[in-house]
């Protein structure tokens, strides 16, 4: 799992100092002073403070711009060691949350906080994509039976009635969520293989076609989870 490596440094300024009235208010310092205008008379035109008028003339004069500069903030609560081990503990389990990651690596900060660092280096939480458990068999067949039937127009398909089951169990996924890129839903690592259990409270048997869904029957025991489809026209 590639992620971002986790930066550094400066922290954007707040969004209050960058409004665009109070960048426009510094700008019009500026213009006055390029006029010609005293600072005494900056302060009566504009109603700020002398030492305001002078910081922002400075500030021009010095770097070219009115901007609120980034500052460093407040240090933060994890080391680049900690961020490391972040990364590397998702990387081994990326269906863990936040709440266990910070408990489990140790960690003396809020889980917020290791979501934030998570978020930093491009990883966001996800619902896991479900796939059904397929055998060697079952991918050999898909492939095949695409195939087959590829070249088939509507005409065709609209006589076509699929049949499958579907099992109710008290088997619970293994992870709700799951921490990866953009673009990696259906990895095998941050996928749910929703398999077979003995545990089936209730199964159903069901089919559909071109008119809409049938009828579902209870049934006892399952079908193997194979996929029937069923060709009522005339051949």
């Amino acid at each position: 799992m590639e992620a971002r490596p986790l930066r550094a440094g400066l922290r954007p300024p707040n969004t209050q100092a960058n409004r665009p009235e109070v960048i426009t208010r510094r700008s019009l310092i500026v213009g006055h002073y390029q006029a010609g205008t005293s600072i005494n008379e900056i302060c009566r035109l504009i109603w700020i403070s002398r030492g305001t008028v002078r910081r922002w003339i400075r500030r021009f004069e010095g770097e070219g711009h009115v901007q609120t500069r980034s500052r460093s903030g407040r240090p933060r609560v994890t080391s680049q060691e900690d961020c490391e081990r972040i990364l590397a503990a998702v990387g081994q389990a990326p269906k863990s949350s936040t709440v266990s990651l910070t408990r489990d690596l140790g960690l003396h900060c809020h889980p917020i906080t290791t979501r934030r660092r998570m978020h930093e280096a491009g990883l966001n939480c996800h619902v896991p994509a479900i796939k059904e458990v397929l055998t060697e068999a079952n991918k050999r067949a898909r492939p095949r039976f695409t195939q087959q039937y590829i070249n088939r127009g509507l005409d065709f398909w609209r006589l076509v009635i699929f049949t499958d089951e579907k099992c109710f169990t008290s088997v619970t996924q293994n992870g709700r969520q799951c921490w990866r890129p953009r673009n990696t839903r259906y990895e095998a690592r941050h996928i749910n293989e929703r398999g077979r259990s003995g545990r089936v409270t209730v199964s159903f048997h069901g089919w559909i076609w071109w008119g809409g869904p049938g009828e579902l029957v209870k049934i006892d025991g399952t079908l193997k989870g194979v996929i029937r489809f069923w060709y009522i026209g005339v051949p």
